[in-house]
């Protein structure tokens, strides 16, 4: 993976297309009209740092009636039915300060690409590039690489609207502000999704409203303003093992590291594995086979001399084509006369006679 996956809405270097145009004027990208939503689509908020009838009053103090509370390891659970209450809640708790995380509602998810290329650059003039070449994604954000192949590498992760553009029409375009560029999905599959804010696993940081927690050392403030400066690196330019602490598991690493105890491992994708053939005889019946009674012949004599005496298979006149009974016919005359074959002469007598005998009999 060459770049480190940020969570969703990752809040840095960000230009959001949608409320800023290059006159200045509000003029959104992409129209989108609210759903019908069904109770399940709606996601919960997960609060913690309070109690149940605390939250009750808040609720109540944002028009909320329709709504349940469910106690959990996590946190409460708050659900609603509708999209209306959920950005009701949403809005009183952020307002209150409440401690709580949600996910993305259904209609707000995007199509998320990653754009290869451009050098760094600024937000703002990436979308200027792009919007030249037809291209207006509503959000714009610069990844962090962990290992540059150049100093002046940069990716960049592009957000569209759910169902406005696909892959196969952004690669049509070649180039971008004159350089060469390449389109990708933005890939998150590959690891656990965590929080850039409080660190835990199973969100992301834009819908995170929990306290802030250090990627580095664990304190309850901003990663970008950890007292680990400079000064306390290693010749190495690394920060000591013995200065950092997980979030997660309390041992000497980043929270981010992959090989954290208390990642959550991947689930594995299941194998379509192809059943064993059982075989049931009722389900495949016999064919019924036309029995003829049986006579007691002499066996023939391998000779040619009463080998075509038999003239029951002779094709009627005026028949241009054999039909099926006598094609039959005609290759058990051929192998039977096969066997009494000794030399090329037997050979030569026998094509002769098979061709008289359905070829020129009766002529």
């Amino acid at each position: 993976n060459p770049f480190d996956l940020l969570s969703d809405e990752e809040s840095m270097d960000v230009i959001d297309p949608a409320t800023t145009t290059s006159n200045g004027e509000n003029s959104p990208t992409v129209k989108r009209t609210q759903p019908a939503s069904k109770t399940s689509h709606i996601p919960p908020f997960v609060v913690t740092g309070t109690t149940v009838s605390a939250l009750h009053k808040e609720i109540i103090k944002a028009g909320v009636v329709n709504y349940t509370t469910n106690n959990t390891r996590k946190g409460i659970l708050v659900s609603v039915t509708n999209v209306a209450d959920y950005r009701a809640i949403q809005r009183k708790f952020s307002d209150s300060k409440v401690a709580f995380y949600t996910h993305q509602l259904p209609e707000e998810r995007t199509t998320k690409i990653v754009l290869f290329g451009l050098p760094e650059m600024e937000p703002t003039d990436i979308l200027e590039a792009l919007k030249e070449k037809n291209i207006t994604p509503s959000a714009i954000k610069r990844l962090s690489i962990r290992t540059k192949k150049f100093d002046e590498q940069a990716l960049y992760l592009l957000h569209f609207a759910a169902g406005t553009i696909s892959l196969a029409e952004l690669r049509n375009v070649r180039a971008v502000n004159h350089h060469r560029v390449y389109f990708e999905y933005y890939n998150t599959k590959k690891i656990p999704m965590q929080c850039r804010n409080c660190q835990k696993y199973g969100h992301g940081s834009a819908n995170c409203h929990l306290p802030a927690v250090c990627v580095k050392c664990a304190g309850t403030h901003k990663s970008n303003e950890c007292p680990l400066t400079e000064a306390s690196l290693n010749p190495d330019k690394k920060l000591s093992p013995n200065k950092l602490k997980c979030a997660n598991c309390g041992e000497h690493h980043t929270a981010n590291y992959s090989g954290c105890k208390a990642r959550p491992p991947l689930k594995a994708t299941p194998q379509v594995r192809a059943k064993p053939f059982n075989y049931q005889s009722d389900r495949f019946p016999a064919l019924h086979s036309q029995q003829t009674p049986e006579t007691t012949q002499s066996p023939r004599k391998l000779d040619f001399a009463n080998l075509f005496n038999d003239h029951r298979r002779v094709p009627p006149q005026n028949e241009n084509m054999f039909n099926n009974d006598e094609i039959g016919q005609i290759i058990e005359d051929v192998f039977v006369g096969m066997s009494a074959v000794r030399s090329k002469k037997d050979l030569i007598t026998l094509v002769v006679k098979v061709t008289t005998k359905y070829c020129f009999n009766n002529v």
